[in-house]
């Protein structure tokens, strides 16, 4: 059995494991963002997204966005609250919402998409982000309270990624030395004794024996 698959077996509990706990992290970065605002509608979207991402995307695996059409509504929610950022109209608090509209945003769409390391990773760097940014125009004793099960899970979370992103590298490691072996399993030039070689061995025998 490949190297690689077997890795997969042995980490697939795992990120199953890291998909809830992104999961949880979507909802409560939502909150975060919440605490202190007045986004109503940011925590709806990351509950909305971090359910939907995680029971059909990831769990039923029934549907899930393609890279090409995740890059695509990035760029389109980036142009959207880049304009709502740069209003005329617009003061410091406004714009921390148009960033916070963003990252809930991303966020979600990175929800949608089958889950991989490098998706985790973003994961993880936008929970941070969000976390920045709630900090900016939070001082209530909720959002304080908050960073507790963020803590813990986001530790949890970000300790497991390291796990499985170990037992890759390792398998892919096994897996180059592997063929590594294959080659040199079998030498590439065979030198045996020759005719001749062969003939004077058995006269030497028969010398012997007399």
């Amino acid at each position: 059995m490949n190297p690689l698959s077997e890795a997969e077996q042995v980490n697939q509990p795992n990120l199953d494991r890291l998909k809830l706990y992104f999961a949880i992290l979507t909802v409560l970065g939502g909150f975060a963002l919440a605490v202190g605002n007045d986004g109503a509608v940011i925590p709806i979207i990351a509950v909305f997204f971090a359910i939907v991402g995680y029971l059909f995307v990831d769990v039923l695996k029934l549907f899930w966005l393609p890279p090409t059409a995740a890059y695509s509504a990035m760029a389109l929610a980036a142009v959207f609250c880049i304009i709502d950022f740069t209003d005329g109209d617009a003061v410091g608090p406004r714009q921390l919402l148009a960033v916070s509209h963003l990252l809930v945003i991303v966020q979600a769409i990175l929800m949608m998409q089958r889950k991989s390391k490098r998706i985790f990773e973003q994961l993880a760097i936008f929970c941070l982000l969000e976390l920045i940014v709630a900090a900016v125009f939070n001082d209530a004793l909720s959002f304080g309270l908050l960073l507790i099960p963020v803590g813990i899970i986001g530790a949890l979370a970000l300790g497991l990624l390291a796990t499985v992103a170990t037992t890759e590298e390792a398998a892919a490691d096994d897996a180059a030395d592997g063929i590594d072996a294959s080659l040199i399993s079998e030498p590439l030039i065979y030198i045996g004794p020759g005719e001749s070689t062969r003939h004077a061995a058995r006269l030497g025998i028969r010398s012997a024996n007399f």
